[in-house]
């Protein structure tokens, strides 16, 4: 008999901001993905596991938000999904994530254009997801599965920087 079980906790369910690392473990190697919650038109900020199914996502061939899983048939070495189905239980994804505070639901705004404070936080945290992925992209080369590189701060205090630290003791 086959089974699998996936123990959800709550709090991957809740809005709001969050930085989190993908870890993609097959045949020996480490593979990351980097990524974060907050919408650059709409003030939303979806919880971290519809972020995850999202990645996971293969029927929509032109979304952006699939890359991870165009990254896992390049990992895999697989052209078509049933290639892929033949692969893929070798391997062990793992989903760390960090909520950030900031995210404060507040339906009287549709759009982000609209709300100077979530674009502001949103801001932080994408600057926060780019220095981080610059960062990796420089000691993981093809092992991080971004399709951007990233790009530094500059001289711009690192905000969270407990949380970069903790990603960075999280990579292999």
């Amino acid at each position: 008999m086959k089974y699998q079980k996936l123990e959800l906790p709550g709090a991957l369910l809740v809005d709001g901001f969050s930085i989190y690392l993908i870890e993609v473990q097959y045949e020996g190697t480490n593979y990351y993905y980097v990524g974060m919650t907050g919408d650059g038109h709409y003030r939303s900020a979806r919880a971290g596991f519809y972020r995850l199914v999202g990645h996971l996502e293969y029927q929509n061939k032109r979304s952006t938000q699939n890359q991870l899983s165009k990254a896992l048939m390049r990992v895999l070495n697989c052209r078509t999904r049933k290639e892929m189905n033949l692969k893929i239980d070798k391997a062990n994804i793992i989903f760390h994530h960090f909520p950030i505070d900031g995210f404060v639901p507040d339906e009287s705004f549709k759009l982000a254009k609209e709300d100077v404070n979530y674009r502001n936080q949103r801001q932080k945290v994408l600057d926060f997801e780019n220095t981080l992925i610059h960062e990796l992209s420089a000691t993981l080369g093809r092992r991080l599965l971004n399709s951007t590189k990233g790009k530094q701060m500059g001289n711009v205090a690192l905000p969270h920087k407990s949380v970069f630290d903790a990603i960075l003791r999280l990579v292999k």
